[in-house]
């Protein structure tokens, strides 16, 4: 029998957005609006035709960064820093998913669930970035390549951009909504 050691594992940190009641008032309206009227095209480049997102639209309904992503960011990062945060939502309704993509080159990423019934909806779906290093030894060894995070309304994951991750396909009776960011930071110049 050996022993072994875990080294360099990939974390998600989990949040709760404790006025998650607020951002609902504050934009659902407006983002399942956009959603019935069809007013975001999907981004170029974008391998799904089905997709209900603003990320490369100009007219972002989230305005500037809410200070609640800023601070769990800063609860990650220890030092003082100076980056960009640009938000965008999400719906998945009638069939909408994102396929495997990652958001690199940002640094970390983060997927607040605005409007998600865990009895209903699917969260996102994250692969272990060493798979491929690991499928060397699969006839040996047995490892879980994927990861869905046990998430509910109002939670806030923060990832490694550079994780991969896809939206499922989504049938529902209600909405999927999330507002998602990606993290810039500055280089340090001196």
């Amino acid at each position: 029998m050996s022993n072994y050691i875990d080294i360099f594992p990939t974390r998600v940190h989990k949040f709760k957005i404790s006025n998650n009641k607020e951002f609902q008032e504050k934009y659902l309206d407006r983002i399942i609006s956009s959603y019935e009227n069809k007013e975001f095209d999907v981004p170029n480049g974008w391998v799904t035709k089905q997709i209900s997102t603003s990320y490369s639209s100009k007219n972002s309904i989230i305005e500037g960064t809410p200070q609640e992503y800023t601070d769990a960011i800063n609860s990650l990062i220890n030092f003082p820093w100076s980056g960009k945060v640009f938000c965008w939502h999400n719906v998945v309704k009638d069939g909408e998913y994102q396929e495997t993509h990652h958001h690199s080159p940002a640094l970390l990423s983060g997927i607040h669930f605005l409007k998600f019934d865990k009895e209903e909806h699917e969260p996102p779906v994250f692969y272990d970035p060493a798979k491929l290093a690991k499928a060397v030894h699969s006839q040996t060894f047995n490892y879980d390549d994927i990861f869905k995070p046990d998430v509910e309304e109002g939670d806030l994951i923060i990832f490694p951009s550079y994780l991969e991750h896809h939206v499922p396909r989504g049938i529902y009776k209600d909405y999927r909504v999330t507002i998602s960011f990606n993290f810039i930071l500055d280089p340090c110049l001196k």
